[in-house]
């Protein structure tokens, strides 16, 4: 069967937004400062690259993900856009994975 290209690139821009996070926590995050505070507590920051903006950040937590509730915002509705496309393209979807798997 062949696919559209519309259909190609919808599905792929929705894999890419939905696998994002899972291959951006393979990439290190690197540490670029550690100082304490008057209580003797460690604060670490740490340089990341946003998921959403692709910006580098830097961050207290090494799980944050944004360099801001914008971007934070904006990732969030992105990821239930895709998953609503998913939803609606059940039936082409399995279509064009069965093709892929067949070669």
């Amino acid at each position: 069967m062949d696919f559209d290209a519309d259909f190609l690139s919808e599905y792929y821009k929705a894999v890419d937004i939905l696998t994002r996070e899972r291959l951006d926590r393979l990439k290190k995050r690197q540490k670029v400062d550690s100082t304490s505070n008057r209580a003797g507590e460690r604060l670490v920051s740490y340089k990341v690259v946003c998921h959403y903006c692709q910006e580098e950040f830097s961050a207290k937590s090494n799980a944050a993900k944004t360099c801001s509730d914008r971007c934070k915002k904006r990732l969030s509705l992105e990821r239930k856009e895709a998953k609503r496309w998913f939803e609606g393209n059940k039936e082409p979807i399995q279509e064009f994975n069965e093709t892929v798997n067949k070669l």
